[in-house]
């Protein structure tokens, strides 16, 4: 009756299905199946590797682009900054030049105004006193002796004046 325990049974039936195991070559199978899983999981990690290093290049260059943009744009800004400095040196200077010359201006003008008022004033004068000895002399000399008095004087004066 040994040959019907139930141990005895369970032992046959291990051994045979172990057996199938190795007859069917499953040991072999699932350590090729692992070793290509891990080859496919080795080949990810080389390419998650070179996925890793190609993004950390790129990252370098745009870093790489934006300081060389960054001082393009401190350049540009430096250069804007003495452009508008420059101009409105420019515009100060040819402010006060132009203040200058219309300070000139207004100064030659009233210096030729005042011209004209001694003028006026000189001819003014001339022309009282001419008038006054006029009468003084028509009152006290003869009509001869004033006209020729009279162009005498007004010769005198008109060359004086000039």
């Amino acid at each position: 009756m040994a040959l019907f325990n139930a141990d005895f049974w369970v032992l046959i039936s291990f051994l045979g299905f172990v057996g199938l195991v190795f007859y069917f070559k499953v040991p072999a199978r699932v350590i090729s199946a692992l070793d290509d899983r891990s080859a496919a999981i080795a080949h990810e990690l080389e390419e998650a590797q070179k996925l890793r290093e190609e993004a950390q290049r790129i990252l370098a260059q745009h870093q790489r682009r934006q300081q060389d943009e960054t001082k393009e744009i401190n350049n540009i800004l430096e250069q804007a900054h003495a452009e508008a400095e420059r101009l409105a040196m420019e515009i100060r200077s040819a402010m006060i030049q132009r203040m200058e010359r219309r300070t000139k201006m207004a100064e030659d003008k009233i210096k030729q105004a005042e011209r004209h008022a001694l003028a006026d004033i000189h001819a003014l004068v001339a022309s009282t006193t001419i008038d006054a000895t006029k009468d003084i002399v028509e009152k006290k000399m003869s009509s001869d002796q004033t006209d020729a008095y009279i162009n005498e004087g007004a010769q005198e004066l008109r060359s004086a004046l000039r």
